[in-house]
């Protein structure tokens, strides 16, 4: 709760609202269930950032290449190249039932939200190492638009440094959701305990893939122009 809705509390004579606390009773299950579609709706938003970071670019791109012989050609190569970055984050989709459905016995197991929570976080687990070897072929199938360049390999080895970015956003945010599921205790509800940390995930991964993958397409771009 932030300090100006305590604030508004106060004046109005309101008791803030009750921690969920510790436990995990039975009658969790159904509204855990529906919660599923929300925890996907933050891994869709992520993958949908991905994508329009990276065609921006190749709107850019596509300028550098006018009038070059099959530009159009390597436009298309640019827009499939994206498919190794970002089937990672497509990826969550799949495992998001699995991770919700883990969490929901280990919290019915043990009666605890801990548990419960904590097995949420296995959602993204290994996210930045998966981005960045996805990357890693993203590269090399820009190969034929990297040739273009008045120096390949160089432009090829600054592309690839950027795998570093790529992972380093997907740690840091898996930090902040991590972090923010240990709270779950502390929150007003069951649907604020399993929302907000995914929110906030979501919003410091789109923010720093996005500044990534902007920079490193521009990079390219700048090669290409030579």
């Amino acid at each position: 709760m932030g300090l100006l809705t305590r604030v508004k509390n106060r004046l109005l004579g309101k008791k803030p609202s009750p921690a969920i606390g510790t436990g995990f009773p039975a009658s969790y299950a159904e509204e855990w269930t529906d919660l599923i579609e929300q925890v996907d709706n933050y891994g869709q938003k992520v993958g949908a950032a991905v994508v329009q970071s990276w065609e921006v670019g190749a709107a850019e791109l596509g300028r550098a290449l006018q009038g070059r012989a099959g530009e159009n050609v390597l436009i298309e190569r640019f827009s499939d190249a994206l498919v190794p970055t970002l089937t990672p984050f497509q990826d969550l989709h799949k495992k998001t039932t699995a991770a919700m459905k883990q969490g929901l016995d280990r919290g019915g197991a043990s009666g605890q939200i801990g548990p419960a929570t904590e097995a949420l976080a296995s959602l993204v687990a290994g996210l930045g190492v998966e981005a960045a070897a996805g990357w890693v072929k993203t590269v090399e199938y820009l190969d034929p638009i990297l040739a273009g360049c008045a120096a390949p390999e160089e432009a090829r080895a600054a592309m690839l440094r950027h795998q570093g970015a790529l992972r380093d956003a997907c740690d840091a945010a898996e930090a902040v959701l991590v972090a923010e599921l240990a709270r779950a205790p502390a929150r007003a509800t069951l649907w604020d305990a399993v929302t907000e940390p995914f929110d906030q995930w979501q919003l410091k991964l789109v923010r720093e893939l996005e500044i990534a993958i902007t920079v490193a397409v521009r990079e390219l771009v700048g090669n290409v122009r030579g």
